[in-house]
């Protein structure tokens, strides 16, 4: 912000300079979780980049943080298409196995994920792996990203065993490479939660869930991850027994999705699961108001 300020004061400006400065700031706040924020800036450097040199093509980050933004507003259909946009130009301009193209094959493979395409999904994944193992150093942020992305593909498998050590070798390296406070650890942190809440170890589940949301609170309280890890936890505590907890927590996520995007899928789900711990409650009218 400082950056462009500085620019914007001056008699001269240089429109590309500023455009720089305007997708950095959109780079940090899509992980601040200021989404709205991230997508104005991301229009605006556009903007100038078009008027100055409308002869040049897009950065490839740009349409990578297009599509991110897409993802996270719950348009999965759009981001696969701008994240392929995007593949096809690091093809095309700096090959099909540089490291641009392993952040693009997670992305592509997370799509294909949530759309139900599964054989899709494991091969992005699997040349996503490929580049992560000869092109990407041990800490670069991508290749954790795609051991994690694979540790869930195992998880999805129900090759449990599996996946834990999966987890837990990512989760050492985010913490060597990133430290224990880093949102992207709190990120494997809260994957390694559900996978114990699967395997029935609902209070290792819990204490991860706390933990993961205690990080993402640091970087931002209305971060969309915090909604995430309450969301998860409310589940865990319910399993419990603690419906009254869990109902305060779903309430807690519920008012930080509605802030965030109130059209949203997430805040549907986040209703759903409100009105069916408060139905255990004792409260099923209040439930139903939930559902409708």
């Amino acid at each position: 912000d400082q950056a462009m300020a500085i620019r914007e004061r001056r008699q001269q400006v240089d429109p590309l300079a500023l455009a720089s400065s305007l997708e950095l700031s959109g780079w940090l706040d899509r992980y601040a979780g200021n989404y709205q924020v991230a997508r104005r800036s991301l229009d605006r450097a556009r903007t100038l980049r078009s008027t100055v040199a409308p002869e040049k093509p897009e950065p490839i980050t740009n349409i990578e943080l297009s599509g991110d933004l897409l993802m996270l507003d719950g348009d999965v259909a759009a981001a696969r298409d701008t994240w392929l946009e995007a593949s096809r130009g690091v093809s095309a301009t700096l090959g099909p196995e540089h490291p641009f193209a392993a952040a693009l094959d997670r992305r592509l493979a997370l799509a294909a994920g949530a759309r139900g395409d599964r054989q899709e999904s494991l091969d992005y994944l699997a040349h996503g792996m490929r580049i992560a193992e000869t092109r990407l150093a041990p800490c670069d942020p991508e290749r954790m990203g795609l051991l994690d992305y694979s540790a869930s593909s195992l998880k999805y498998d129900g090759r449990f065993i599996e996946a834990r050590a999966r987890y837990q070798e990512v989760l050492e390296s985010c913490r060597v490479c990133l430290g224990d406070t880093h949102a992207n650890t709190a990120t494997v942190t809260s994957n390694l939660a559900s996978l114990a809440e699967l395997m029935g170890d609902l209070a290792e589940a819990e204490r991860l869930d706390r933990q993961a949301i205690a990080v993402w609170s640091r970087v931002n309280p209305d971060h969309p991850y915090v909604a995430q890890g309450l969301d998860a936890l409310a589940e865990v505590v319910a399993a419990r027994g603690q419906i009254d907890t869990a109902r305060t927590l779903y309430e807690r996520a519920l008012r930080i999705r509605r802030r965030i995007n109130p059209d949203h899928p997430n805040v549907a789900w986040t209703l759903t699961n409100l009105a069916r711990v408060t139905a255990d409650s004792g409260s099923p009218a209040l439930a139903l108001k939930y559902v409708s």
